[in-house]
């Protein structure tokens, strides 16, 4: 089983934009996908199992979401608040409000940079990953 990192030090470090070699992406994919089936997450970030790129995947959808160098562009002023438990901190669940619809890029497993427009479950989920990325 891949251990989530639960340092908070560790995790408050920002990830910067990466660069990656298909090999290391791949190993970093299959790693983040591997673990959050094991731990039964709807997301993970590559910090948060000891890697220091910045690659998450949100696994809301049938299919889960690879994301590499990803970043909001666009949000929309409305939010939400809902309670969000994080496996970095288990049994800790706090009140967060986050928008509740984004447009996002990203670039996907093959390099290609994408845009995608996210709501509901899958903007938390985004919004949730990102701030892991970002340090927060």
């Amino acid at each position: 089983m891949i251990k989530v990192i639960t340092d908070s030090k560790i995790l408050k470090t920002p990830l910067p934009k990466s660069t990656f070699t298909k090999e290391e992406q791949d190993l970093a994919t299959a790693a983040l996908l591997t673990s959050v089936v094991e731990h039964k997450g709807l997301g993970m970030s590559a910090n948060q199992i000891g890697l220091t790129k910045r690659i998450c995947v949100i696994n809301v959808k049938d299919e889960p979401l690879i994301l590499v160098n990803p970043e909001i562009v666009s949000y929309a002023k409305d939010s939400v608040e809902g309670e969000e438990g994080c496996l970095s901190f288990p049994n800790l669940w706090l009140k967060v409000k986050r928008h509740s619809s984004i447009n996002a890029k990203y670039f996907d497993r093959d390099g290609k940079e994408c845009t995608i427009e996210l709501k509901g479950m899958d903007a938390i989920c985004f919004q949730h990953e990102l701030d892991h990325l970002d340090g927060i």
